[in-house]
């Protein structure tokens, strides 16, 4: 019975062992999934800066050629 009980008890801190690096896996997997967000957001402001760069270049250009 005591063989069982140590065997019970080797398997037990096996699960635990096991149950810590799957939680472990989870939270890195969640902290790559905020960083790719915020990757996300930051290619979408910088998007967005090249497009309204990009028009007031197209103003400024019409602008010289209506005034020339």
């Amino acid at each position: 019975l005591k063989i069982h009980k140590v065997k019970l008890d080797a398997d037990n801190n096996e699960l635990e062992l096991k149950q810590t690096l799957i939680q472990s896996n989870i939270d890195n997997v969640n902290q790559l999934n905020i960083n790719g967000q915020k990757a996300i957001d930051e290619l979408e402001k910088v998007k967005q800066e090249f497009a309204q760069k990009s028009n007031d270049y197209e103003n400024e250009i019409e602008r010289f050629k209506q005034g020339k």
